[in-house]
């Protein structure tokens, strides 16, 4: 093994960069940019068609309270990049949370509510968050080409990292998690031999 700009390794297994890769292509995706203290949200739509969805702006802090949350209709037209109203941090908490214990979230769902994406962003450095150990509930179902595991967690758990011993391939990694949701990822052994994940 050696230090390298590879996104999978010599095994195939994917890294932390090829799932965030993975997700800053979609189709359709969300992003927030911080300058000043400001936020700018925006919506990139790569689709040849207009997208109608709702689009839920949620501030919790790390235990999952709400300081502010807003949701609404929108439209975007095909292959277009449509600009949210930015916000500063100030506004962003309603003056009601230390910077460094919020996080800022977007979820792009259709009309159904079913979820498209989501993405968020920390006021913050990482270095700088205050952080507090997580208790990381898990859950095994058993499918027929591997694993259905879901995830809890009672405050944030930031930048998860799942792995085995047998190895194999992860639909999400290195990915954080908010106390209150439920994290349903889905694990594919490398081989066909009979993996007990439960027992990891």
């Amino acid at each position: 093994p050696v230090a390298s700009w590879s996104s999978i390794d010599s095994k195939g297994t994917w890294k932390a960069l090829h799932y965030t890769v993975r997700k800053a292509f979609e189709p359709i995706h969300v992003s927030i940019d911080v300058t000043d203290d400001k936020l700018l949200p925006m919506i990139n739509n790569t689709t040849k068609e207009e997208q109608k969805m709702l689009v839920q702006i949620l501030v919790q802090d790390f235990n999952g309270n709400v300081k502010f949350e807003r949701t609404f209709p929108m439209k975007v037209k095909p292959t277009s990049t449509k600009f949210l109203p930015g916000a500063t941090a100030e506004q962003a908490t309603n003056n009601n949370a230390k910077f460094n214990e919020v996080v800022v979230g977007i979820k792009l769902m259709n009309m159904d509510s079913s979820l498209i994406i989501e993405n968020h962003v920390f006021l913050v450095s990482p270095k700088e968050l205050n952080l507090t150990q997580p208790t990381i509930k898990t859950n095994f179902t058993k499918t027929d080409e591997g694993y259905t595991i879901k995830l809890e967690t009672d405050v944030l758990a930031k930048s998860v990292y799942l792995r085995t011993a047998a190895g194999g391939w992860f639909s999400d990694n290195y990915f954080d998690m908010m106390p209150g949701e439920v994290k349903e990822v889905h694990f594919v052994p490398n081989d066909e031999a009979d993996v007990d994940l439960a027992e990891e």
